[in-house]
This record gives C-alpha cells, structure tokens and sequence, in this order.
C-alpha cells in the first residue's frame, strides 16, 4: 500500500536501533491501526528514525496512544509540534532559528524548558556537534526570555530530519519509552 507522506499528515517521529526497525514499524502500526486506518509509517534510509503519517489523528492524540502500552522496540517518539523548512548553515541561521524557538515555546505559555538537539545533515548543516548545537541554542532561547533549565518540567525536543526540522515540546522524560515502561510496571523512576 502506498502511503500518503505529506509534510502536512507527519504526525510523530520515533527512533530506534536500526536492527529493531521492522518489529519498531509493527508496533506502533498496531498501536494506531484500530484509530487511524490509513496510518502509514515510514524508514527514513540513512537513519534509524520513523516517520509516522496521519489525515485523522493529531499529534497528541498519537503520543498518547502509543504511551498507553509502550512499544518494546520503539525507544524515543516526539510529537511533531512544528517543522521548520529552512537550511541551517551558520551561526546566523541559528539565531534566527532559536528566536523562532522562543516564540514557539512563549505562544505555547510555557516560561522554562530543556532543550535536547539532535543534527542528522539534512537541514542542520553546521560543524556543530549534538551538544553544542544544543548549547548554542539553549543560550540564544534564554536572551530571548524563556529559561532554560536542565531540571525543567518541559522538554523542547529539535531533531533534524528528511521532512525538515521537527519541534516538539513535550513533559520531560516523556520522549523516551522506557519512563512509559517503568511507569506501567509501577517500579521506581530511578536511574
């Protein structure tokens, strides 16, 4: 079958070990079929990221499905919030990138968060690692107004990819399945 994979219908990226890609694909297919026939999951080809397409559900509506029983294979999903289509090549770039951030997370009435980047050279095409990006970015987010803190309750999620640059602003810890996991087993949070 062949998918409808507009910009428009990109509902949630997920990641996962590239030997768990077929099992990662046929859960969260099963986690969404019953509410979306038409959902349609697709393998980005260079990296182990899932790109997962709806016309019916919203992005919160599919993060909270597949929390309800998390995958075993799945092991980050980000509700895709916002996706920002300009290639970013310099420091300049960055900054105007970041103060878009900031609006985002103000409109969003949300006064601090954590902020986690993730670069794959598709529309991020700087020098910089993972951990500056995200460093460049946190401090430009914070001139502008919105505090960035490591321990914050809200997490802004930025992971570059095919589509563009996805933003999702999610509760913190909440991207990754095994807080979901633990929470169901009723076990200690600790790590």
């Amino acid at each position: 079958m062949q998918c409808e994979k507009r910009i428009e219908s990109l509902v949630l990226l997920a990641t996962c070990k590239p030997w768990s890609v077929p099992r990662a694909i046929e859960e969260l297919g099963d986690a969404l079929y019953a509410y979306d026939r038409d959902v349609c999951i697709d393998v980005d080809e260079v990296y182990p990221l899932l790109y997962v397409y709806s016309s019916v559900l919203k992005p919160s509506k599919v993060f909270m499905l597949i929390v309800q029983e998390p995958p075993a294979y799945v092991e980050r999903i980000i509700p895709v919030d916002m996706v920002y289509n300009t290639i970013i090549l310099n420091k300049r770039d960055i900054e105007v990138f970041a103060a878009r951030l900031a609006e985002f997370v103000r409109a969003k009435g949300v006064d601090s968060v954590n902020v986690e980047a993730r670069k794959r050279n598709y529309y991020i095409k700087t020098s910089h690692d993972n951990k500056s990006l995200t460093n460049l970015i946190s401090n430009i987010i914070a001139n502008n107004g919105i505090r960035v803190l490591r321990r914050s309750s809200n997490a802004l999620r930025v992971e570059d990819s095919r589509h563009g640059i996805v933003i999702g602003l999610i509760l913190e810890g909440s991207d990754r399945l095994r807080y979901w996991r633990l929470k169901r087993l009723n076990t200690g949070l600790r790590e």
